[in-house]
């Protein structure tokens, strides 16, 4: 272990985030947690802005440089710009081919339990996110499992530290940290959609769900009128009388 190993002086421990109110941390001390809100070791995260166009030019796709950008960068660590390491590696070897690759990187256990049974609350704001408007929320490093479903502020911490959100500004207010966040570029924000579509109804096809995903982001109401008439015309029966049933829906 850690503390009881007298062959050990010092050690990283790299993940995502910490957890309260479990006891994984008990028999360890003097830790120094480093986030993606903090300043030190900015740049270990990831690449700069000026080793991407150095990356790119050794390969010969300078000349995608600004599509690699809205593909990949966007992360503010500390005071500094980032792009995603894994995604900017995965671009170069298949050749330039700009897609969402970091998704596939593991398992999204945590943001699954996250958006189980979302509240009306936590989709509204992150509508508010994929319309690129900035939410502020109390800047929390450590996650509470039980708080993360319903809770919004919990729910966008969980994305914050796991890398679906990137912090603008931070700021002090009533003696806690504040900051502003919103999603960092093309990859998260069609990965965000993808989980968007999950919170609605999976019988009905994937096109109308698409269609009532942008009515609901762009706030469209005409458009998720008329989605809504489609799918009462075509899936609410004459036989279904029982009042419970409308209810239901």
């Amino acid at each position: 272990t850690f503390k009881t190993n007298p062959y050990l002086a010092r050690a990283i421990m790299t993940g995502i985030t910490r957890v309260s109110k479990e006891s994984i941390f008990s028999d360890l001390n003097h830790l120094e947690v480093i986030t993606t809100t903090s300043n030190k070791y900015a740049t270990a995260f990831g690449f700069t802005k000026e080793e991407v166009r150095q990356i790119l030019e050794e390969y010969n796709l300078l000349q995608k440089y600004e599509e690699v950008e809205s593909w990949y960068d966007g992360y503010n660590i500390g005071n500094v710009e980032i792009f995603n390491p894994w995604s900017i590696l995965q671009y170069l070897k298949s050749e330039g081919i700009a897609r969402a690759y970091w998704v596939n990187t593991g398992n999204t256990n945590l943001i699954d339990l996250a958006t189980e049974g979302i509240s009306a609350e936590i989709a509204e704001t992150v509508g508010k996110l994929l319309k690129c408007m900035p939410v502020e929320i109390r800047l929390k490093p450590k996650a509470v499992y039980e708080e993360i479903q319903g809770n919004v502020e919990s729910f966008l911490n969980t994305l914050l530290f796991t890398g679906y959100l990137t912090v603008d500004k931070k700021y002090m207010k009533d003696d806690e940290r504040y900051g502003t966040v919103r999603i960092p570029n093309k990859e998260v924000r069609k990965i965000i959609e993808k989980l968007q579509k999950n919170w609605l109804p999976t019988t009905f096809k994937d096109e109308r769900i698409e269609k009532i995903c942008k009515a609901v982001i762009e706030q469209d109401e005409e458009e998720l009128k008329e989605q809504m008439e489609q799918i009462i015309l075509e899936e609410v029966s004459y036989f279904s009388s029982s009042e419970d049933y409308y209810k239901g829906m």
